[in-house]
């Protein structure tokens, strides 16, 4: 009843024991609810938070992003809109020996405003000194993308490196507001591995 009431994927007692009286005991329990249907129960939203000890995966909530903590040795950051691009930029950035912080998933559609949020976010981790953004134009459009970098820019004096790399909807637009930006620290790379060579030959910033 638990889990066809509260929208599980998973809901189990394991293990489960008897003790020496012979009551049954859960020893352990887990509960797993379906993301989607999270909105359908407040109580639960609120508990999750309140068990959330890292305030940045707090405030991307509120954009509905996800933050994710990596190694906290690392001083870079990823943001992307999907979790294999993520995962992909990841595996490449420490193929070429460099360690990633943070990543955020943007998730689909995010405009201008809220892709500069999550430029903010990321960037407010004071060990971050470089930030790579691959984004896959589809829903989320390129140009949104540049958008939401220049308007970071145009509201933050930041100095730390900023690659870009984004393909698809509006790409054209998009590059003509990137190259609109008067920064020497925010860089264009036409390709996940150029993007990933781009933060390796000015690992010095970093």
């Amino acid at each position: 009843r638990a889990f066809m009431e509260h929208d599980c994927l998973l809901c189990e007692i394991n293990p489960l024991a008897v003790d020496g009286t012979g009551a049954l005991v859960a020893v352990d329990a887990k509960a797993a609810i379906d993301d989607s249907a999270l909105g359908k129960y407040p109580d639960i939203l609120a508990l999750r938070d309140r068990l959330e000890r890292e305030p940045r995966v707090l405030e991307a909530r509120q954009y509905r992003f996800l933050y994710i903590p990596c190694d906290p040795a690392g001083n870079l950051a990823v943001i992307s809109n999907g979790s294999g691009m993520i995962m992909s930029c990841i595996d490449v950035l420490g193929a070429n020996g460099m360690v990633v912080h943070s990543a955020l998933d943007l998730g689909g559609g995010s405009t201008a405003d809220r892709i500069k949020e999550a430029v903010r976010i990321v960037l407010g981790e004071d060990r971050i000194k470089g930030l790579f953004i691959n984004i896959f134009g589809g829903i989320t459009r390129c140009d949104e993308a540049a958008n939401g970098v220049r308007r970071f820019m145009a509201e933050h004096e930041s100095d730390k490196l900023i690659v870009v790399r984004f393909e698809g909807t509006n790409k054209d637009q998009g590059l003509e507001i990137l190259s609109s930006i008067a920064r020497d620290n925010v860089i264009f790379a036409d390709g996940l591995h150029q993007g990933v060579r781009a933060l390796a030959e000015r690992k010095e910033r970093l």
